[in-house]
């Protein structure tokens, strides 16, 4: 019998690739481009070994790690990294083996050409009800409330989750003391990755507003999302910085909304200018959506770069630099795009 493996990548060159290599050393390979799909995969049927790209459009490989403890435990499980030998964010959850990118003929883990393992039917999850994220994370807890379709509130000191049904009702985060809270899917993204933090499962409490309301996991999916895209944003953020060290704050957000998604350094004061801009010119169709932009005033010397999906990246800089600092972002997001494939 053929030795099954399951491959989630979803870049299909770096998927393909793969697969060939994968192929080659005898593993019959079941690809997935789209994660949900191989959430599902993963679910219902056996697997002996679990393939998963480091980086991921629309979840985790920490995610797939703990859907895989549960479900595979004795099957290895591998991560492979997005450029070398080495990963660009640790895994978390029980140790696997990195693989390097290109995969090489002597770095792939030969078949074994016989099934080491298959799915049985498992008992109901036993769910903790305190711990720490370092134990337990916080997606694998989630995911085990969600097969129970449970009603309870998980408490942090960073903030809460409100489940009922099977569903997340409100995710709360605050960084740290005095800080300004945030609500919804990118408290629960902030929550989801947070290390070491204590929680506590605790019976249904109201939320003060229902900032999510998605199956769980839908929230978890588009969380992780979320998360991933957060990352994107402080990757080219601090690549502009090091490009140009005379910037003073660099955002990325929509210009309409009042407040940025990501900010560095005075990041804030920027994308109050994009906003500012934004009002003034909404509906004036010559100005209203600039590609770029370089401006300088009095006391002001500010640039902007159009991104994708309407998402805006805006920064401030020394007085005469604005042009240096628009080039900066330009390159900044031409190196990440490469990067991404």
């Amino acid at each position: 019998m053929s030795t099954d493996a399951v491959l989630v990548c979803t870049s299909h060159h770096r998927a393909q690739a793969i697969t060939e290599a994968l192929q080659g050393a005898g593993w019959s390979v079941r690809s997935h481009l789209d994660p949900d799909e191989a959430l599902r995969d993963i679910r219902a049927n056996g697997y002996d070994a679990l393939f998963c790209d480091e980086r991921l459009r629309g979840a985790s490989p920490s995610g797939f790690l703990s859907w895989h403890q549960r479900l595979a435990p004795e099957a290895p499980f591998y991560v492979i990294a997005y450029q070398g030998s080495e990963l660009v964010t640790p895994l978390r959850g029980r140790a696997a083996r990195v693989l390097p990118y290109p995969l090489t003929a002597d770095a792939v883990p030969m078949s074994t050409g016989r099934t080491q393992w298959r799915r049985v039917a498992a008992a109901e999850p036993r769910i903790p009800l305190q711990g720490d994220t370092g134990t337990v994370p916080l997606t694998h807890l989630l995911e085990l409330l969600g097969l129970n379709d449970a009603s309870a509130t998980v408490d942090t000191p960073a903030g809460a989750i409100h489940l009922s049904h099977g569903h997340i009702e409100h995710a709360s985060f605050v960084a740290a003391p005095g800080a300004e809270s945030v609500h919804g899917l990118r408290a629960l993204s902030e929550l989801i990755a947070a290390r070491d933090l204590a929680f506590k499962v605790l019976p249904h409490r109201a939320p003060p507003l229902r900032s999510i309301n998605q199956p769980i996991m839908t929230a978890l999916t588009d969380a992780a999302w979320q998360r991933d895209e957060s990352l994107r944003n402080r990757r080219l953020m601090d690549a502009v910085a090091h490009a140009h060290p005379q910037a003073t704050g660099l955002a990325v957000g929509y210009p309409l909304n009042a407040a940025a998604n990501d900010a560095w350094g005075d990041g804030m004061a920027a994308h109050a200018l994009l906003h500012r801009y934004a009002r003034a010119t909404h509906g004036l169709a010559t100005l209203a959506k600039p590609i770029h932009l370089a401006l300088e005033s009095e006391g002001v010397a500010w640039a902007l770069l159009a991104l994708r999906r309407e998402l805006v990246l805006s920064g401030t800089t020394k007085p005469g630099k604005s042009l240096r600092l628009l080039s900066a972002m330009a390159k900044g997001a031409q190196m990440l795009a490469a990067e991404d494939g």
